[in-house]
């Protein structure tokens, strides 16, 4: 029989390895969108300051950090050059 430790370091283990696979997930799917819809983004960024008070850049830069967020820069950087 298993000890009552060792199960809750394995859930612990087991919950710390769910949350990391659905934060990668997120930054997947977050990643793909704003790739895929760069040519929108000229409009979004206008409409998402109107809406929130705040600009992308300005919420890339409190939210993000390390290389998802230069990816977000380079991003908005090529959106901001095509307009």
């Amino acid at each position: 029989m298993e000890s009552p430790t060792a199960s809750c370091e394995l859930n612990y283990c087991n919950t710390d390895i769910s949350l990391n696979s659905i934060l990668l997930q997120d930054e997947l799917l977050l990643t793909s969108a704003l790739i895929r819809y760069q040519l929108i983004m000229k409009h979004v960024f206008p409409a998402h300051q109107e809406l929130f008070g705040k600009t992308v850049r300005d919420r890339v830069n409190s939210e993000t950090s390390g290389n998802y967020y230069s990816l977000l820069m380079e991003v908005m950087e090529t959106v901001e050059n095509m307009a």
